[in-house]
C-alpha cells in the first residue's frame, strides 16, 4: 500500500501507511491541527477497518499545546477509543521539557482513561511496541524495516519541504 502525505504545514506532517498514522509535531498545536489529526486517523482507519495505529513524534523545542487543543486531543482519543489500540509516542525532547511534555502525556491517558497513549524514548522502541498489534490488525506480520523505512522518509521528505519553503520565501 502506498504511503500518503495527509496533511503538512510547519507544525505537523500527518502520513498514513496502511493502517498507520504516522504523526510528527514541531511546534504549538492548535485545535484545528488536533481536529486534522483525528482525521488522519479515520483515514488510517478506512485502510483497515478492523483498527488502526499511530506513531507520533515531539521534536526537541515542541511547546505544550494550549488548554483548548489538549481538551481537543483528549476527546478524539476518547472517540476514537480501541479502534486505535496503540499509540507510541516519541518524545524527542530531553531533560525538565521532555519531562513535561511526557507528564502531559500522562495526564491526558488519565483524561480519556485509554491505555493505548504509551511514552517512548525513540522510533526503535515505538515501531517495536507497534509491530504485533499492527501484524495482529493487518492479519499479516509488518517487517519493521519496511516500517522504519516508510517513518525516516516521512520525516525526510517533510524536512524538506519546510527547508525549500524557508528558502523560497
Amino acid at each position: 500500500m502506498p504511503t500518503k502525505t495527509f496533511f503538512s504545514d510547519d507544525t505537523l506532517n500527518i502520513t498514513v501507511w496502511q493502517a498507520v498514522s504516522i504523526l510528527d509535531v514541531a511546534g504549538r498545536l492548535t485545535v484545528e491541527h488536533m481536529r486534522t489529526m483525528e482525521r488522519g486517523y479515520l483515514e488510517a482507519l478506512s485502510n483497515n477497518p478492523k483498527g488502526a495505529v499511530g506513531l507520533s513524534f515531539l521534536q526537541p523545542g515542541t511547546p505544550v499545546a494550549s488548554a483548548e487543543a489538549r481538551a481537543e486531543g483528549a476527546r478524539f482519543v476518547k472517540d476514537l477509543g480501541m479502534r486505535v489500540p496503540r499509540v507510541a509516542m516519541v518524545v524527542e525532547e530531553g531533560g525538565v521539557a521532555g519531562s513535561a511534555m511526557r507528564t502531559v502525556i500522562r495526564g491526558i491517558n488519565i483524561i480519556t482513561r485509554n491505555p493505548s497513549l504509551v511514552v517512548c524514548a525513540n522510533m526503535a522502541e515505538g515501531i517495536q511496541l507497534l509491530l504485533p498489534i499492527l501484524s495482529q490488525l493487518s492479519k499479516v506480520p509488518v517487517d519493521p524495516r519496511e516500517l522504519t523505512d516508510v517513518v525516516m522518509k516521512a520525516r525526510a521528505d517533510w524536512s524538506a519541504r519546510a527547508t525549500f519553503a524557508a528558502h523560497a520565501s
